[in-house]
């Protein structure tokens, strides 16, 4: 008990804000795979604007010969990162993943509504072949790999569920690639197209949330398209939300791409052992700011800069998620960084 007391306190210092603890929801969570990747899906069953202090899982995949990509960074409440590398037991293969959270649902203008889907990270193995699936098993239960959640430091794990309250994700494909200048055409193609049915654009905004960017009425022609002629600075994340007439909907595949015409920045490689390069979008020669916390939001260190590709020095720092912040001109960008 006094464990729980004395881990709750120092995330209530480290955060600032003082949480209610006795309203938060439980989460489950499920996994989807696309055509290009697995997607682990959370579904809060109550309403949530706190702290995600911990998220762990463990995926099982029947092929014992396939690795994992590192997870994409898609949410900035709980960056997440492999628990180690994967380990072959009884034929299969399992690969845990755990991410900590900082940053309160409130601080990233991101509010969970009950039973409304959200992306928690993307992994793309190196096969989409084989059946892939997050459990608790007997393998999880010797290995600390079990699946839980913590909200504002105190348990509130949900179940894992099979993905499926919206309709298949393989009817709805979306791509995106430059244009000239600026611009970003997403296109996608549909397998199923009722009459009335509408597509939502939408994009990620700079506090994690998605939000419409466009809509368009279904013609039809089963192939549509839009251009984005404002990308965000550095990464830009999109889906399409399709909305039947019967209420049911379908999502796609999320899918990011670099805005190289806009200021914004790269981290490569990523995750990185004993140093890593951050790649400006545009060449600038103005003074910039960089700043390296680690999840707790601690500062590691800072230092100014004029250099277009700067070096990030990471040796002797401990394994774990780190943040990287860039300032420059009156803008600031942020990446989250894996430390191996």
């Amino acid at each position: 008990m006094k464990t729980n007391i004395y881990k709750t306190a120092i995330l209530l210092l480290f955060s600032g804000l003082f949480f209610s603890l006795t309203a938060q929801p439980t989460v489950d969570v499920c996994l989807r795979k696309t055509a290009t990747n697995l997607e682990v899906v959370i579904t809060s069953n109550g309403s949530f604007t706190g702290l995600v202090s911990n998220i762990q899982l463990t995926i099982k995949c029947s092929d014992p010969t396939v690795t994992y990509g590192s997870p994409g960074d898609l949410q900035l409440f709980c960056t997440m990162a492999r628990g180690g590398d994967e380990v072959v037991s009884g034929g299969v293969s399992y690969q845990k993943f755990g991410g900590i959270g900082f940053l309160t649902l409130t601080t990233l203008g991101i509010s969970w509504a009950t039973g409304t889907e959200t992306v928690l990270f993307t992994i793309v193995p190196s096969s989409l072949t084989p059946t892939f699936e997050i459990v608790d098993d007997s393998w999880t239960a010797s290995n600390n790999g079990a699946y839980y959640t913590e909200l504002n430091a105190l348990d509130k794990t949900g179940d894992i569920i099979i993905c499926g309250a919206t309709l298949p994700i393989e009817g709805l494909q979306l791509q995106v690639e430059k244009r000239s200048g600026q611009d970003v055409l997403l296109q996608w193609a549909t397998e199923k197209e009722e009459v009335g049915s509408t597509f939502l654009v939408e994009k990620r905004g700079p506090n994690g949330g998605f939000s419409p960017l466009a809509e368009l009425q279904a013609n039809g022609s089963d192939s549509y398209e839009f251009v984005d002629s404002s990308p965000l600075h550095a990464v830009n994340y999109y889906q399409i939300r399709q909305i039947n007439p019967n209420g049911n909907e379908l999502l796609s595949n999320l899918v990011e791409i670099f805005s190289e015409g806009k200021t914004g920045f790269l981290l490569y490689p990523n995750p990185a052992r004993d140093e890593t390069l951050i790649q400006l979008g545009e060449i600038n020669s103005a003074e910039k700011q960089v700043f390296l916390h680690n999840s707790l939001g601690q500062l590691v260190y800072s230092f100014k800069t004029t250099e277009s590709q700067i070096r990030l020095k990471l040796k002797g720092l401990t394994e774990g998620i780190y943040h990287v912040k860039v300032e420059m001109l009156g803008e600031v960008w942020e990446r989250k960084l894996v430390k191996l």
